[in-house]
């Protein structure tokens, strides 16, 4: 209830909030058809690659792989919906926002995420800041955020007649 209050959580609350791995353990511990795995990812799920998770900060191979992975999930979770605080974050920029932030994660856990539920899987459209309109035709597996795409309309919304094919790589902005 305390994640679900409509003002902003005050420090006791994160306190209190901090705890359910330890008692989601508790709870965990008394099934007998539970794996240890399974354990370890409840307990660990909020722990960070960079040490600034909870509840124990550990880091790095300290944490259960499979914890690792959940974490990543989680937070995407966590983004792509609304809380009190503040607005849902669209999955592009929840996956940005974590890329932003990437030192917290297992770097080849949120590759595979990433390549998993695709940020702009081939075919879709995407329109950029100047009003062109595109196809992605190509995922960079070493820029996810950044596809080759070719596009299909100009800034004015008119079908091209030329091919142009833009690497987003080569575009920051």
């Amino acid at each position: 209830d305390v994640t679900q209050k409509a003002e902003k959580m005050t420090s006791q609350d994160y306190e209190r909030i901090k705890n359910h791995p330890k008692f989601g353990v508790e709870l965990l511990e008394s099934s007998k058809d539970l794996s240890q795995s399974a354990i370890y990812v409840t307990h660990e799920h909020h722990e960070r690659f960079d040490g600034e998770g909870y509840p124990q900060g550990l880091k790095d191979g300290k944490i259960n792989e499979y914890a690792r992975d959940v974490a990543i999930a989680e937070t995407y979770e966590a983004l792509t919906h609304p809380r009190a605080h503040r607005e849902k974050f669209l999955p592009y920029d929840a996956l940005k926002k974590m890329f932003e932030d990437k030192q917290r994660f297992d770097a080849k856990f949120l590759k595979v995420f990433v390549e998993k539920i695709g940020i702009y899987p081939i075919e879709s459209l995407v329109q950029f800041s100047n009003g062109e309109i595109g196809k992605v035709i190509e995922i960079n597996s070493f820029y996810p955020l950044r596809p080759i795409v070719n596009i299909l309309y100009d800034s004015q919304h008119k079908q091209v007649t030329e091919t142009k094919i833009i690497d987003l790589t080569k575009y920051p902005t």
